[in-house]
């Protein structure tokens, strides 16, 4: 009897030890600036807010349905793309409608909030466009495959599906600078992940419990046939 005790507890242990997992996370932000550099061959963003945030609970970060207006923002988002692969960020004049420019993979995108004791979310791009999809309006798509989460200052947790980044002008054109570089006005952007998977190890253990809770049904199986 003692021995089905002991399994029994190692299997709650296990259990309980596993990470729980928002389903889906959710990072909104608006405002800010792209701007290309001099030669018009990366774009960055500076300046953008974080508004929003939800899915995050699951992660012990509290409070994570969050929506504020960006005058008291949870944090900020910023990127900066690789060397444009084909394409043009902006022509001279408006360019023509459905004009799309893509960059090579790489550059920087990083999202940070002192929520939940500190919460930071980075990674490079796998894939980027910019797409001209009404006069004056562009949009900025951008896939991440490596990105990590830390929260509080823990461990960073990798995050196994692709990060899909989505960021839209506020359609007031841009403006060329005296140095060449062209700048837009961001208006707003989502930023979405899927669930992040257990550690190898939790899974390896949780693996164990649920040996365990099989060797404690066949004891039992076998106690029940002696009698």
């Amino acid at each position: 009897m003692n021995l089905v005790r002991g399994l029994a507890l190692i299997v709650v242990l296990g259990t309980l030890s596993l990470p729980m997992f928002a389903d889906d996370v959710q990072f909104s932000n608006n405002g800010g600036t792209f701007t290309s550099n001099a030669v018009r061959t990366t774009l960055s963003l500076s300046g953008s807010g974080l508004f929003a945030i939800s899915g995050l609970a699951g992660l012990g970060v509290p409070n994570t349905s969050l929506t504020l207006p960006c005058g008291l923002c949870l944090g900020g988002v910023s990127l900066t793309t690789a060397a444009l692969s084909s394409g043009e960020l902006a022509a001279t004049g408006a360019g023509s409608i459905g004009s799309v420019a893509t960059f090579n993979p790489g550059g920087t995108f990083s999202v940070t909030s002192s929520l939940g004791g500190g919460l930071v979310f980075s990674g490079t791009f796998s894939a980027a466009s910019w797409t001209k999809v009404a006069t004056g309006t562009w949009t900025f798509t951008g896939t991440i495959m490596n990105g990590t989460l830390s929260i509080g200052g823990g461990s960073p947790i990798g995050i196994p599906t692709a990060v899909t980044v989505q960021l839209t002008t506020v359609g007031s054109g841009f403006t060329t600078n005296a140095n060449g570089s062209v700048s837009f006005i961001n208006n707003q952007g989502t930023t979405n992940f899927a669930t992040p998977v257990p550690e190898p190890g939790t899974l390896t253990l949780f693996g164990c419990g649920l040996v365990c809770l099989g060797l404690v049904g066949k004891r039992r199986i076998r106690i029940s046939d002696s009698h």
